[in-house]
């Protein structure tokens, strides 16, 4: 699990954990190139390494933005 307060990609500092499930791990984190609140959903290792897993989460996440 990630640490509050690290930051992702060079972009994304976690401020708080909003919830846990059984595939991800969702924080509330700020975008320092928006400069606003964004959530950032961090999928579990074991499904990060399937490959189809991994691109239905992308298609997820475009919808979602």
């Amino acid at each position: 699990m990630a640490q509050i307060g690290s930051v992702l990609s060079g972009r994304y500092r976690l401020i708080e954990l909003l919830g846990q499930g059984g595939m991800a791990t969702i924080y509330r984190a700020n975008d320092s190139q928006l400069g606003r609140d964004v959530a950032v959903k961090l999928l579990r290792p074991e499904y990060g390494r399937d490959p189809d897993f991994g691109e239905r989460f992308r298609h997820e996440a475009q919808a979602a933005a």
